[in-house]
């Protein structure tokens, strides 16, 4: 019996010693956990918020031809950086038969029509330096052999245009050049491609896409706009669902004659007999 009551006595003086060593420890962890000094600074609220979409610059336009062919030379690749008026493509005709054999008869016809008109204002000369012609015929053949000179003049420009895509006299290149600063995005057309051209009926043929990098903006994606929209539509029918009260039922008996609430059932209240 004595060796019992050792064994308690040693149990409850450990269990008295642990209970100690615990309460000091845990009054040393509240000691550390007390309020701490941070640096204040300031700045600015980011708010950061999780959308699908594309980066697209907010100027975007297409290079066309307004001339026929086929592309000789492509100066540009996709990337690179142009000027307003840098040469992008170069253009070669590509004649039917049928068109060489037009310009060429056309410049024939037009020669022929400015000799005529020449020697006949030559010939008026003559007349008008010795009295017989009178001075308003030679102002109509000096309009003639002018008008007959144009008309030459446009015919070999055009057979020019039409043989070899540029014009010899004036040095005209048919060569598409950008019409404003950006970034090469797209190149639809290598050397060989025939090109049609941009007309009030046709669209043309598509042949670079060039774009100011330098302004993107972010267009959202028609499904994540949807979503977000359904989500947010979803959460206010919630939240008026749940703002919405019942409307209390009546709980007036057959004995009683008033209604409690009878603004809100809407039921008539019997009247009383006299």
């Amino acid at each position: 019996m004595r060796k019992l009551w050792k064994t308690l006595l040693f149990l409850v003086v450990i269990a008295g010693a642990s209970a100690g060593v615990y309460a000091v420890s845990r009054n040393g962890k509240k000691g550390n956990d007390g309020p701490k000094l941070v640096d204040v600074t300031t700045g600015s609220i980011v708010e950061k918020a999780v959308a699908v979409g594309q980066i697209q610059p907010r100027q975007k336009f297409q290079v066309k031809s307004k001339i026929s062919g086929i592309v000789r030379r492509a100066l540009i690749q996709i990337g690179d950086t142009v000027k307003a008026g840098d040469p992008l493509f170069e253009i070669g005709p590509d004649p039917t038969p049928l068109e060489v054999t037009e310009v060429d008869r056309q410049v024939d016809s037009s020669n022929a029509s400015f000799r005529r008109a020449e020697s006949e204002y030559k010939r008026a000369q003559e007349l008008a330096r010795s009295g017989v012609l009178p001075k308003s015929d030679l102002d109509q053949k000096k309009e003639a052999y002018e008008l007959a000179r144009v008309a030459l003049t446009k015919a070999e420009q055009n057979r020019d245009l039409t043989r070899k895509g540029r014009l010899t006299l004036t040095g005209t290149e048919s060569v598409i050049r950008a019409p404003a600063a950006g970034t090469i995005l797209t190149r639809a057309v290598n050397p060989g491609d025939p090109i049609v051209p941009l007309t009030s009926y046709q669209p043309g043929t598509e042949m670079a896409t060039v774009a100011d990098m330098r302004d993107l903006i972010f267009n959202e994606s028609k499904s994540a706009r949807f979503r977000r929209i359904s989500s947010r539509d979803a959460f206010r029918a919630s939240r008026h669902r749940r703002s919405r009260k019942k409307a209390p039922r009546c709980s007036m008996s057959k004995s009683s004659s008033i209604c409690p609430i009878r603004s809100r059932c809407g039921r008539a209240t019997p009247r009383m007999p006299t």
